[in-house]
């Protein structure tokens, strides 16, 4: 019976330390998550003291992904983020910020209606002026953003001509100067100063013109205006196209002649020369067949008259000698053998 009380008696003390401890972690969660605010890696605390001290908006902000240190009921902290955001102004209710349409409709220069998408790229540069200027409702900053969009793209394309807007590059340039009116402020048609987002803490990183759609009569002109021009320029590009194919075939037509000249004159000049040159082998020939014929008769005189003669002297042998050796050719130079002919008469 002792042991069984003392049993229940133990389980009772557990019982209450249990309770105890875990009391006590209650609290200190509860005191805890009054005194401190924690504050997400993507954003940063804008400080609110409701009173005693300075009341409002204070100039000290909690860094991103801090604990930070409250009094209850005294303070709070505005989480606002600080990481880039975009916000879609579309025709289409599916791929806009908004439920509905959203696009932006700017009057052009000519009388006309451009309805323009645009994506803006935004993000929070000064946390305390931003929740000063605008509050705490995320909503009410990018309200802002859109409606200074608006204004802005009025501002900046309405100059432009309905055919202005297909040029991708004046697109461009036009969204550069909407963007700096976004930021820095712009005189409206009514010369009213409009300021920029950067007075409520807000810079716009970038600014994409998309999609944008006209009054259906006017697209309709506008692309067979664009058609016809374009259907122009191809006219006169097959023109030049054509004229540069004819020039090249004159110029082919010209070389070919000329090349067919001159190969048909080589062929004559050729010919020309090898009959030249057959010619005056002839001729070679038979002078050369002359003077052998003369030096044969001249040897046979000589001899003759060697066997007449029973004093002949010496020399008229070793010219009938020498005329012995003199067979039958071509002479090249047949004026030198005849001056030897003579030479030996003498």
């Amino acid at each position: 019976m002792a042991t069984q009380e003392t049993t229940v008696a133990t389980h009772r003390r557990w019982t209450r330390a249990a309770a105890f401890v875990a009391a006590l972690v209650v609290g200190l969660t509860i005191i805890v998550s009054m005194f401190t605010e924690y504050v997400d890696p993507w954003e940063v605390g804008v400080k609110k003291v409701k009173f005693l001290g300075t009341t409002g908006i204070q100039d000290e902000v909690a860094p991103a992904g801090t604990l930070v240190w409250q009094w209850p009921m005294r303070d709070e902290y505005i989480h606002v983020p600080v990481y880039i955001q975009k916000l879609e102004q579309s025709a289409d209710p599916s791929e806009g910020s908004r439920q509905g349409r959203d696009d932006v409709t700017i009057p052009t220069s000519d009388g006309s209606q451009v309805y323009q998408d645009v994506t803006n790229l935004w993000r929070v540069v000064d946390a305390p002026m931003l929740v000063r200027q605008l509050g705490a409702n995320p909503y009410a900053w990018e309200n802002k953003v859109r409606q200074t969009s608006a204004q802005a793209l009025i501002k900046a394309l309405g100059p432009l001509t309905t055919q202005d807007f297909y040029n991708a590059a004046v697109r461009d340039s036009s969204a550069e100067v909407a963007r700096d009116y976004m930021n820095n402020g712009f005189r409206d048609t009514g010369d009213e100063l409009q300021p920029g987002l950067s007075q409520f803490g807000i810079r716009i990183e970038r600014t994409e013109m998309r999609r944008y759609n006209f009054i259906e009569t006017i697209d309709n002109a506008i692309r067979q205006k664009v058609r016809k021009v374009q259907e122009t320029a191809l006219a006169q590009a097959e023109k030049a196209k054509n004229s540069q194919l004819a020039q090249v075939a004159r110029v082919t037509a010209e070389g070919d002649a000329d090349i067919a000249v001159e190969r048909q004159r080589g062929k004559s000049e050729a010919a020309r020369i090898e009959a030249e040159g057959n010619s005056y082998l002839r001729k070679m020939q038979s002078e050369g067949d002359k003077l052998v014929q003369l030096a044969e008769a001249e040897r046979k005189r000589l001899a003759s008259e060697a066997l007449r003669s029973t004093g002949a002297n010496y020399a008229a042998m070793r010219k009938a000698e020498l005329l012995e050796q003199v067979q039958g050719g071509v002479l090249s130079e047949p004026g030198e053998l005849r001056q030897l002919l003579e030479s030996f008469s003498r």
